[in-house]
């Protein structure tokens, strides 16, 4: 790999990142933001592997880079809100994700996300319309399945989204 291409870097560190490699996406999105510290990719790569270590902070820190790079890009809003998330700062990633929907009303996450926050601060209703609208966008999307039916059963005990024999 020829050592000034930084998109190669950010692009193997992404491929780590799916491996669940994080200390390696880390590497490589480092190393591609040194060859190019304009790569708005290469932070959402590094933010993610950051989040997924636990390292919040510093998650936070490449995705506002990001979008000071790229200040229309709904996912950098929206992985900002996982951080924000996992750090119990609920009502910002409520912002986040609602910016990010307003960026891109057609991603699915976002609304996933939002809606488990919205269950989570006991807003039942918005929880389960944001889960529908995330399934209505992406069929496949399992997690706004399960947070759905975390919201059905605080309004319907005992009945779910779900049916088991």
């Amino acid at each position: 790999m020829n050592p000034n291409f930084a998109m190669a870097y950010n692009n193997r560190g992404y491929t780590y990142y799916r491996k669940g490699e994080y200390d390696k996406t880390i590497e490589d999105c480092s190393k591609a933001i040194t060859l190019d510290p304009n790569l708005f990719w290469a932070y959402s790569n590094r933010g993610l592997a950051y989040w997924k270590k636990g390292f919040n902070e510093r998650a936070i820190e490449d995705y506002n880079r990001g979008i000071s790079l790229n200040p229309k890009d709904a996912i950098f809003y929206n992985n900002r809100g996982l951080a924000y998330m996992s750090k119990g700062e609920n009502d910002r990633a409520i912002e986040d994700y609602t910016k990010a929907i307003s960026f891109n009303p057609n991603l699915s996450q976002p609304y996933g996300n939002r809606g488990f926050v919205y269950w989570k601060k006991g807003l039942h209703d918005r929880a389960i319309e944001d889960c529908t609208k995330a399934i209505a966008l992406d069929p496949n999307l399992k997690i706004a399945y399960q947070n759905r039916d975390l919201a059905l059963r605080n309004i319907r005990p005992r009945q779910s989204s779900c049916i088991f024999p």
